[in-house]
């Protein structure tokens, strides 16, 4: 196995670097954008119900970042940094079931909403005209996510009640691979379109849920393999040979994955619950402006 990538790495490297003709280059693109969702928080009861649900609204969060970008002929690798805040008035719902019955509901005012984005982006030009190319690619993505909802107000076995805040933040990993489409329009404008499919997602959620009584803490751990679908689309209008605009989006949706449970709520310290699953599920539809600078 060792000897077939070493062989493999052997031809990739001498196809690009051993060749007459190398065409590099290296581009910054600072961009600012939108980001509308939801990650919701799911708990199960010992018979597999959904018994627990909080659904983390960012309506929206207002991002800002910069990604590099690198082409040695037909390959390109891409990496970016994005940080996002809350600049909406979202709310956290939560609600609760017995035996499939809702009985109780609240919501919670989000006084903080942040994200962190990280993505590393390799693909190949496998076809190439003067107007159409085809794409394939894999990316990794890295998100941070972090929420602070405040005092809640609602209902609870039809009675009104108030009750206290909770923290939540969600590390989430996700490998896409997938396929893109370029099309060159007239001179100066070219769309980009691509879909991929996760092979693998890793998500690890933390929750405390504040109280002077019993304050507690969970947390879910799930892992899961085609089940998050990225679609993303870019418009580029090339001002000069160094500089584009590009007006781009993202929609990622998914199932809701499923994995372990550990908490602090019936013992002393934070313990796995055998006997009980978490769920966990997002979606997001980014839009955004960049602007591309090609350095050399």
């Amino acid at each position: 196995m060792k000897k077939i990538l070493c062989f493999s790495l052997f031809l990739l490297f001498t196809h690009f670097f051993c060749n007459a003709e190398i065409n590099f280059t290296f581009s910054l693109a600072p961009h600012i954008g939108l980001t509308y969702g939801q990650f919701d928080e799911i708990l199960y009861d010992t018979t597999g119900k959904e018994c627990s649900l909080l659904e983390w609204e960012q309506k929206p969060l207002l991002n800002f970042g910069l990604s590099a970008e690198i082409t040695i002929n037909r390959l390109l690798i891409s990496s970016g940094f994005e940080y996002g805040l809350q600049i909406g008035t979202p709310v956290m719902h939560d609600s609760d079931w017995d035996d499939g019955t809702k009985y109780s509901y609240t919501t919670h005012p989000l006084k903080t909403s942040k994200e962190i984005n990280t993505q590393l982006l390799i693909a190949y030009r496998l076809y190439s005209d003067y107007i159409i190319s085809i794409i394939p690619e894999i990316d990794l993505q890295y998100m941070y996510n972090t929420f602070n909802a405040g005092e809640g107000s609602g209902t609870r076995y039809k009675r009104q009640i108030r009750v206290y805040g909770v923290d939540y933040s969600r590390h989430t990993f996700l490998i896409f691979t997938g396929l893109s489409l370029s099309t060159k329009i007239k001179q100066a404008f070219t769309l980009t379109t691509g879909i991929l499919v996760s092979p693998y997602t890793y998500q690890y959620g933390f929750d405390y849920h504040h109280g002077v009584k019993h304050p507690f803490t969970s947390i879910g751990i799930q892992e899961s393999f085609f089940s998050k679908i990225k679609i993303k689309s870019e418009l580029a209008f090339a001002c000069t040979d160094r500089f584009s605009l590009i007006l781009n989006s993202t929609i990622l949706f998914g199932n809701t994955d499923k994995g372990l449970f550990y908490s602090d709520y019936y013992t002393d310290n934070i313990t796995l619950c055998t006997d009980q699953k978490t769920g966990a599920k997002l979606w997001s539809a980014k839009i955004g402006l960049a602007t591309k600078f090609k350095i050399f």
